[in-house]
């Protein structure tokens, strides 16, 4: 992996063969040539070749994996054989997002957080909620960004959304390494109806 983000990653492979020409060579994604992609043959000699991937605005995909397929755009040939990669995607860095819409019921016991575009950080599966910064018990948030806390009147709270460690696929398909975690907090106070 020479370079990742949210939405391109420059990727070497290599072979222990000779490749005249990267012309044949293609990337792969449902079955299509991704035209998003570049094919570039950076070094070659008799017993190894090295050709760069590079895919650039791939959308909707921070945070996940991006399976593709590299190799002959004429089906496999003696060389290059067909081979499924799987890169994940750099997340989204939770201190991008826009703040968080928190809404008190009328009673002021609980309070509905909403996360705007939790979807574009990663898998919400990734993503957890903890309701105050002693907190130990990890709220999933629902496909539509939301979560509730319980809440007293006249009181601060820390909400913090959590990105939990990652799987990082670089290429091969068994995890190598994780992106570690990362946070958010939103300090509120409560009190009178008001946040």
């Amino acid at each position: 992996m020479i370079e990742r983000t949210s939405t391109m990653f420059k990727y070497n492979i290599s072979y222990s063969c000779y490749i005249n020409s990267s012309a044949a060579l293609a990337v792969f994604k449902n079955d299509k040539i991704a035209t998003q992609c570049t094919v570039k043959l950076v070094s070659r000699d008799v017993k190894k070749s090295i050709v760069l991937l590079t895919c650039n605005n791939i959308t909707d995909n921070a945070g996940r994996n991006w399976a593709f397929i590299f190799g002959s755009k004429y089906g496999s040939n003696q060389t290059i054989e067909n081979q499924t990669f799987i890169i994940t995607l750099e997340p989204f860095p939770l201190k991008n997002l826009p703040s968080f819409d928190i809404t008190l019921n009328e009673e002021l016991t609980s309070a509905s957080i909403f996360i705007p575009h939790c979807g574009q950080i990663a898998e919400i599966k990734y993503l957890i909620l903890h309701c105050q910064s002693n907190d130990n018990e990890n709220r999933s948030l629902s496909d539509s960004c939301t979560s509730t806390c319980p809440v007293k009147s006249d009181s601060v709270y820390n909400i913090s959304v959590v990105r939990l460690p990652l799987p990082r696929y670089n290429g091969i398909e068994n995890v190598n390494d994780t992106f570690p975690t990362d946070q958010r907090t939103a300090n509120i106070r409560i009190g009178k109806g008001i946040i």
